[in-house]
């Protein structure tokens, strides 16, 4: 992200994903090293806000956004996603801005188990005979 402008878009462009029914939460997109990489170059470049969790880049064909997103099991992951870009994109659209790429990645699906508030994220969910 460059400017201002850039970190108030992405804060509203995850604030829209976040609206979408089946999406419960957002991550910042990439690996760990990856993230720890443009981090650092962007703290020196005193470009990016670390708080964002959706990262807007400004390309030569237009805006590229990326995210990574969390889904709950009740809803298809697909249609999370195709609703999501779908609201990111219509949320973009304006004949002076053009959207070069919307990068949605399903990073989680939450389950619910038995008890309130109980959720896994996969750990501990192996067949009795692989544990």
């Amino acid at each position: 992200m460059n400017t201002q402008a850039d970190v108030a878009l992405a804060a509203r462009i995850e604030e829209t994903v976040r609206a979408v029914p089946g999406v419960v939460t957002v991550y910042r997109p990439g690996s760990l090293a990856a993230r720890a990489v443009a981090a650092g170059a962007a703290a020196l470049a005193g470009l990016a806000d670390p708080s964002s969790l959706v990262h807007v880049e400004r390309t030569a064909q237009g805006l590229r956004v990326e995210a990574a997103l969390g889904v709950h099991e009740a809803e298809s992951a697909v249609s999370a996603m195709r609703d999501a870009s779908a609201a990111v994109l219509a949320l973009l659209s304006a004949p002076e801005r053009a959207v070069a790429e919307v990068v949605l990645t399903v990073v989680h699906v939450e389950t619910r188990l038995g008890g309130a508030g109980e959720s896994a994220s996969g750990a501990g969910l192996l067949a009795p005979e692989m544990n």
